[in-house]
């Protein structure tokens, strides 16, 4: 009994080991299982990390709910070879069909444009702008922006948003901008912009066009002047100053003031001498006056034309500037800083018994800072040929629309000599094409190749696939534009790909613009040194123009057309031809 006992209790005991054992290695392969689950969910975080990156960083990917439709504006970057800081207003003048109202065949709402509205190139954060004039027929639109930081040249990229429903009757608020704390647009009255409206008298003033809208017609006589309180928020005392406007002045061979705060313990003014030439004064706290007036040199404004006068101090230099039509005119040297002004009044001294204004001014700003030489002209170039400086974007229709898409996969992939793009849809909703666009930015997009979508063939996904056969070298950014059978367009997300370019690639990156009316420019990249010939075909296979040149392989190549013969309007190819390689382009001559 006592044996069989001890027995039981043996095998007992090598069950309970075993069992141990087991467990030891179930508990190491629990522990194995852990850790590879816990590898995977950090680096599944990192990557959702890493694309939610990607997706903010990415210029437009947000959108303002609410409205029907934005399209992308940007700035010429050949304006801007040093940039646009924070203190440079930018003009944005555009006709657009979009920017018509909706009785006239667009998709603004308001009459006034109040449902038209500006962001930076996030698409989501509002610029402060103003709108100065919008005419709903057709669909004219001039706007001040005022940006609140800084701006690479390279991004200056805006999104214009419109169609708005809930934003159509509320009216725009110009915002205070600390670097600009006073504009006067002068389109129809004396509201001040970027501060609280001030108090003030005006007689013997009437409304003129001027060059954006309205401006005001000053009248050499003592009740031709503007006279407002002074706002603390526009004290130019102990700091940098910028006096900017447009005037066009009625020369009569005495002094025309234009802008004064002056008291005897402080101030500035800005004015034209008996000469017709660009005065800018300072006023210490002491009473002493030093500024630029009878000095030699500077140049006299046209009698009865437009120029735009600008004149600065630097806090720092304590150096006294004037600039006409953006280049330099005369300077001076100030050892202290100007005291706090009195009322500001414009067309006339302070003492409204002289210095009478005879002509009519137009966007006169007040700025806390001193302009650089650059910016200055920046500005100049841009109002005075507004319509030359934005380029404007294909629309994006991306609310008050149904999906038209449901896309479960977007990808691009590098090659030999291309790169193939493939998506998948779940879902088509009255699609007609798809357009497929590259960058090389991700910010400004062209068009590489349409195809027809495949439409509603009932449940299951549907694959496309289509090649960039030119591909640019280094990264390329790539996105779907889908179009509906109204017309009507929504993107897609932005993928990027790297092509390394074989030594001899050749590829052209856009043609600007294109259509073109007399002149176009191709932006094309090459990596071999060998001569290239430029060749423009008619449709018909004869050789309108051609001309060889060198190309830079280290950096973009531009080659400018110039149609002085002139050539007839049609349909014509461009091509890029080097050594064994040639790149061709469909090019449309309008009237």
């Amino acid at each position: 009994m006592r044996k069989r006992l001890h027995l039981r209790n043996r095998v007992s005991a090598s069950t309970r080991q075993r069992l141990r054992n087991l467990a030891a290695v179930g508990t190491i392969g629990g522990l194995i299982a852990i850790i590879i689950f816990l590898y995977d969910f950090i680096a599944e975080t990192r990557k959702a990390k890493a694309e939610q990156q990607r997706i903010q960083n990415t210029p437009g990917r947000h959108q303002l709910d609410g409205y029907a439709l934005r399209t992308s504006i940007r700035f010429k970057q050949a304006l801007f070879p040093q940039g646009a800081g924070p203190q440079t207003p930018l003009l944005v003048s555009l006709r657009l069909d979009a920017l018509k109202q909706e009785p006239f065949g667009g998709r603004v709402v308001s009459k006034e444009g109040n449902d038209i509205t500006l962001t930076y190139s996030d698409g989501s954060t509002p610029v402060n702008m103003h709108i100065e004039r919008y005419e709903p027929q057709t669909g004219k639109l001039l706007a001040w922006i005022y940006p609140d930081r800084e701006i690479p040249g390279e991004s200056l990229q805006f999104f214009l948003y419109l169609g708005n429903e809930n934003a159509a009757s509320a009216r725009h608020e110009h915002k205070a901008v600390a670097l600009w704390p006073v504009v006067w647009h002068l389109n129809g009255n004396f509201n001040v912009h970027g501060v609280n409206p001030v108090a003030g008298e005006y007689k013997g003033i009437k409304d003129e066009e001027g060059l954006f809208a309205g401006a005001k017609d000053f009248l050499p006589v003592e009740q031709g002047a503007a006279v407002f309180e002074a706002a603390e928020t526009a004290d130019l005392s102990n700091g940098s100053i910028t006096l900017s406007c447009w005037v066009k002045p009625r020369m009569n061979g005495e002094k025309a003031v234009i802008f004064s705060n002056q008291s005897t313990q402080g101030g500035c003014s800005m004015y034209l001498n008996a000469d017709g030439k660009l005065c800018f004064n300072l006023t210490h706290k002491n009473g002493k006056i030093v500024g630029i007036d009878a000095e030699k040199g500077g140049q006299a404004l046209a009698d009865n034309v437009w120029s735009q006068v600008t004149a600065t101090f630097d806090r720092e230099t304590r150096l006294i500037r004037t600039y006409i039509n953006g280049k330099p005119d005369r300077m001076a040297q100030a050892k202290d800083l100007p005291g706090k002004g009195a009322w500001v009044v414009l067309g006339a001294e302070p003492s409204l018994k002289s210095g009478f204004f005879n002509g009519t001014l137009d966007e006169l700003r007040i700025g806390k800072v001193a302009l650089k030489e650059t910016e200055i002209a920046l500005l100049y170039q841009l109002e005075s040929s507004a319509d030359m400086a934005i380029e404007a974007d294909g629309e994006e229709v991306f609310a008050g629309l149904p999906g038209m898409v449901d896309l479960s996969r977007f990808e691009a992939h590098a090659n030999a000599g291309h790169v193939a793009v493939h998506w998948t849809t779940r879902e088509e909703k009255n699609l007609d094409f798809f357009t497929l666009e590259r960058s090389n930015d991700g910010q400004v997009f062209y068009k590489i190749n349409s195809t027809f979508a495949k439409g509603e063939t009932g449940p299951g996904e549907r694959n496309y696939m289509m090649l960039d056969q030119a591909p640019l070298p280094g990264n390329t950014y790539y996105r779907l534009r889908f179009t509906n059978f109204r017309n009507e367009n929504q993107v897609s997300n932005v993928v990027h790909v790297h092509h390394d370019a074989p030594p001899t690639a050749l590829s052209i990156q856009r043609v600007e613009p294109n259509p073109f009316s007399s002149d176009f420019t191709v932006h094309f990249n090459s990596k071999s040194e060998a001569p290239l010939e430029v060749k423009l075909t008619s449709i018909s296979g004869k050789v309108v123009h051609s001309e060889k040149m060198l190309p830079d392989t280290g950096s973009l190549n531009r080659y400018s057309f110039k149609d002085q013969t002139p050539i007839l309007p049609g349909i014509y190819f461009l091509s890029l031809s080097q050594q064994d390689e040639q790149k061709t382009v469909k090019l449309v001559k309008r009237m």
